[in-house]
């Protein structure tokens, strides 16, 4: 289940391509190709990104992401956003990852 959802979330270093109606509600496509992710501030860019898009995917579909968590909406974001992150390279994910930290820390 969580592979399938993975499959639907993209990630882009090109400005993204209109989805078609039918691909709108199940694709979201996080666009980073506007971002230096060496620098920390473009990293905490790309972060608040992908929590924006994790939310707002997680409105629609998170009965089908955590249904065992079905009322608990942190829980399906944290799997979006875990899954967006993963699907970057290796130096880009540590870059956001740091970010995502710094963020919740409140920095």
């Amino acid at each position: 289940m969580f592979t399938a959802v993975a499959a639907a979330l993209a990630l882009a270093a090109a400005p993204p391509v209109a989805p078609s109606a039918a691909d709108a509600d199940d694709a979201m496509r996080v666009s980073f190709g506007d971002l230096t992710l060496e620098r920390p501030e473009d990293a905490a860019i790309l972060a608040g990104r992908i929590q924006a898009a994790a939310a707002h995917y997680c409105d629609r579909h998170r009965v089908v992401v955590t249904p065992r968590a079905a009322g608990a909406p942190h829980q399906c974001r944290a799997h979006v956003e875990h899954a967006l992150v993963a699907a970057l390279p290796p130096a880009d994910w540590r870059a956001v990852r740091l970010a995502q930290i710094e963020r919740r820390r409140g920095r």
